[in-house]
């Protein structure tokens, strides 16, 4: 593709909503191609970035049409070119997510790269390696305005050489960094080697350091284990005996045993602050309760892997308590055949491909809509659960779509950067949609909780479309504790 920039000053991109532009800003950072500005054609969020490019409003773009070049992603082009004067159409729109790192790393989705700018807005950036990775990582930021301070190797006597036009210092130098919080971002392909290197001089990760795939969510998949069944698995090397959870108590007899499943919203594994697992336990012990809770979500599990868990693992815990959190996977989940997932079907399908096999079944294709599978599953688990004495709680989770009154700015550019796998879905209209159905049934099941609108009154909680931070937990525990008071006291 090749863009004439002689014919403006300005290069935009303009479609039609947010997810036609961020596709097409993905496919031209891919290209090294300069972006001067987005528009999108509602103005809720002129004034916002997508990926640091700042969005401009039609107004804006129409004042400036004369200077600009306009990359336009949208069906209806014979419309724009009644408005702007000069146009490329742009004709692969929707082919790529994902923002390339070279041959050694696994691409990023775009808005997960969106995580590095949020980052590079409170930390000064430094990579951690001078290799292909380093240098395209390195390039793409710049494309967007992002400069990364300087660069860092293993080899002490790399301090006075240039890469990218910066400076290249020992790893140990960083015991000197005395000036604004620094974020590492580790590219080396040894991850963990270099990984234990930055933990070894005091840096702690999340905090201090991220591996580059710790950006993309992929990465926490190598801290899991491989399931036959589930696909992946989480794993707690205190409490071997559990594979699967992560334990929050003593584990003794006559505790009240609480199990707590769902997809990354309860999968204790994610962040360094406090999981609101964690949070929920130390607010039920300060109350005089003696629980014990057994953390079963695991990142990326729709309910019907919940379920296939369920089943296996947590019914031989015999539990007291049973809580489900879960709903936002199942926006996204492949709802013909959801029994299997992304990942297992990643791995028979290239098992089959490699090893001449018979070809892989899926089992009959599901009819009901998204919605209902997620209540499907959840009857099915209240159901097995009053046949063992398990009491039961379904939560439907919070997602930044469903979301009711006033966006703060931050939450407006968290939308603005999110995109889902299939760019023909809006997922915070579908996310609202799925919300909104649940009203029609929490009458009906009174162990079916809503919780959508938990952060209605809260504009600073949201990290992504679904996950919050450590206020947000606090906030999520808070509200179960209140949840159980009644129970445990009966």
């Amino acid at each position: 593709m090749e863009i004439q920039e002689g014919k403006g000053k300005y290069i935009v991109i303009y479609g039609e909503n947010r997810i036609e532009v961020l596709f097409t800003l993905i496919a031209m950072i891919n290209r090294y191609q300069r972006i001067d500005y987005v528009c999108i054609n509602d103005d809720i969020y002129a004034g916002q970035k997508m990926l640091n490019i700042k969005c401009i409003s039609l107004g804006e773009a129409i004042e400036i049409q004369q200077d600009s070049l306009f990359i336009v992603s949208c069906n209806d082009n014979n419309r724009m070119k009644g408005i702007f004067h000069n146009i490329y159409e742009y004709a692969d729109f929707g082919k790529e997510e994902k923002i390339s790192l070279g041959s050694v790393i696994p691409a990023i989705k775009g808005e997960y790269f969106y995580h590095i700018v949020s980052d590079a807005s409170i930390y000064r950036l430094v990579i951690y390696g001078t290799d292909e990775t380093a240098r395209i990582l390195n390039d793409k930021l710049n494309l967007i305005h992002i400069f990364v301070d300087f660069f860092i190797e293993n080899n002490e006597e790399r301090h006075s050489d240039s890469f990218c036009s910066r400076r290249v210092y020992s790893v140990y130098d960083l015991l000197y960094e005395q000036s604004d919080p620094i974020m590492v971002i580790n590219t080396k392909k040894e991850f963990e080697k270099s990984t234990n290197v930055l933990k070894e001089l005091g840096l702690k990760e999340c905090i201090n350091f991220r591996y580059i795939q710790q950006y993309e969510y992929n990465y926490y998949r190598w801290y899991h284990w491989l399931d036959p069944q589930l696909g992946y698995n989480i794993v707690n090397k205190k409490y071997e005996k559990y594979p699967g959870f992560y334990v929050y108590g003593d584990d003794k007899a006559g505790d009240y045993k609480i199990v707590i499943t769902g997809g990354s919203t309860s999968d204790a594994t994610l962040y360094p602050f406090p999981s609101w697992m964690e949070i929920l336990y130390d607010l039920l012990k300060q109350n005089g309760y003696q629980v014990t809770i057994y953390a079963a979500g695991a990142w990326g599990y729709p309910v019907q892997t919940e379920l296939i868990k369920f089943l296996r693992d947590i019914l031989p815990l015999k539990p007291d308590l049973t809580i489900d959190y879960s709903g936002v996977n199942n926006l996204v989940n492949d709802d013909n055949y959801p029994y299997c997932n992304v990942y297992q079907k990643q791995f028979y399908e290239n098992a089959s491909a490699r090893s001449n096999i018979r070809p892989v079944t899926y089992g009959i294709c599901q009819k009901e809509d998204r919605f209902m599978q997620w209540l499907t599953c959840e009857r099915i688990m209240k159901t097995v659960c009053g046949e063992f004495d398990i009491r039961f709680i379904s939560i439907l989770q919070p997602l930044l779509g469903a979301k009711e009154g006033k966006y703060s700015p931050k939450e407006k550019e968290i939308i603005l950067n999110t995109i889902s796998n299939n760019p023909q879905i809006d997922y915070m209209k579908q996310g609202k949609a799925f919300s909104d159905r649940v009203k029609d049934w929490i009458y009906k099941y009174y162990w079916l909780y809503d919780f959508t609108h938990l952060f209605d009154d809260y504009g600073d909680v949201y990290i992504d479309k679904c996950h919050v931070n450590e206020k947000g937990n606090k906030i999520i525990a808070q509200r179960v504790c209140e949840l159980l008071r009644p129970v445990l006291s009966g």
